[in-house]
């Protein structure tokens, strides 16, 4: 569902994600979809992003 939403029509995600669990699974998801994705940069997000560890900001820059 992401690669029809991010690869085939080009439209950036925002999602909700308020646990540390949950932002690691968010962040993987993202990385798998935009490695396929080769157009204009697109402004993703995952909100409120509360929790987050220094890893996972490294992993979102």
């Amino acid at each position: 569902m992401i690669n029809t939403v991010v690869v085939g029509k080009g439209w950036p995600l925002m999602v909700h994600a308020n646990d540390n669990q949950v932002v690691r699974f968010d962040i993987k998801a993202y990385q798998r979809t935009l490695a396929q994705y080769k157009e204009a940069e697109l402004r993703n997000r995952i909100e409120p992003c509360s929790l987050l560890t220094k890893e996972q900001i490294t992993n979102i820059l």
